[in-house]
């Protein structure tokens, strides 16, 4: 009877144990980005962008100093309405240019992840398809530092590529 018991016990912990055993993987998210051909155009596009509003914006900055220096240059000869005027229209274009900058800073961030959502959700795609395929309990991103200890842990990292088409 002691017997069947102590064979029951072990048969339980036995189960126990394998059912709660758990596939670990990791993979470096960072690096999969960086390799990822959709991203080298999102950077390009986001650089055209970017000199875009930059070249906006130097060219609201070259206004304002020609104002600014035809206002010195002239201001001994201007009536006082005119100098007043002269004096708020480059004040408000002073305004408009730092209205201009913070807008343009807003845009370049959602410009940026405009253009990387797509590629962030393919690759994230792809890492759950690859967890699916291959009955991971969880998958770790190392690139993130979540990853304290990888020993019981696959790297996906070439699953996930060939998943991408990367290899």
């Amino acid at each position: 009877m002691k017997l069947i018991k102590l064979f029951t016990v072990i048969a339980i912990l036995t189960t126990s144990t394998i059912s709660f055993a758990q596939k670990l993987g990791h993979v470096n998210s960072n690096e999969i980005l960086s390799i990822m051909p959709e991203k080298v155009q999102a950077e390009k596009d986001f650089q055209a962008y970017t000199t875009q509003l930059e070249e906006q914006l130097q060219k609201m900055s070259k206004e304002l100093q020609a104002k600014y220096g035809d206002y010195q240059a002239n201001q001994a000869n201007m009536s006082e309405p005119i100098k007043k005027a002269k004096e708020n229209e480059i004040r408000d274009m002073e305004s408009r240019i730092q209205e201009f900058r913070a807008g343009a800073e807003e845009d370049l961030a959602k410009k940026e992840n405009e253009l990387l959502e797509p590629i962030i959700t393919k690759v994230k795609v792809a890492i759950e398809e690859v967890a699916k395929e291959g009955q991971y309990t969880y998958i770790f991103d190392s690139s993130a530092g979540i990853l304290l200890y990888a020993k019981d842990s696959e790297d996906i990292m070439s699953k996930v590529k060939k998943k991408l088409g990367l290899i």
